[in-house]
């Protein structure tokens, strides 16, 4: 009994710690598609500045476009985290319902 509640408590941990690591990969991930935007928006305001004027409002909201999605693609990256996330947490405690009802 003490070895399966320890396997179900090592079991937690692991996933708790998956969990973690999945957060700080996601993290990671938004803060470099951020820094990516930044920068993708910053060449393209480069870019502006030699264009012509009708140019210069296409390359600009190009770039918007383009920031918006790496934002939306890390949001939805996050949200698939804290969704597995969740499941996991939600298995985890089953399990262990069953095993503490099951003693």
């Amino acid at each position: 009994m003490e070895t399966e509640m320890a396997r179900v408590v090592q079991s937690d941990d692991a996933a708790w710690e998956m969990v973690e690591a999945s957060r700080a990969e996601a993290e990671r991930i938004t803060t470099d598609a951020r820094r990516m935007a930044l920068k993708i928006i910053s060449d393209k305001e480069g870019e502006l500045a030699s264009a012509l004027v009708a140019e210069r409002e296409k390359i600009l909201s190009d770039a918007r476009t383009k920031a918006g999605d790496i934002l939306r693609e890390a949001d939805l990256y996050i949200e698939r985290m804290r969704d597995k996330e969740a499941v996991i947490h939600q298995r985890l405690i089953a399990q262990l319902s069953r095993k503490v009802t099951t003693a």
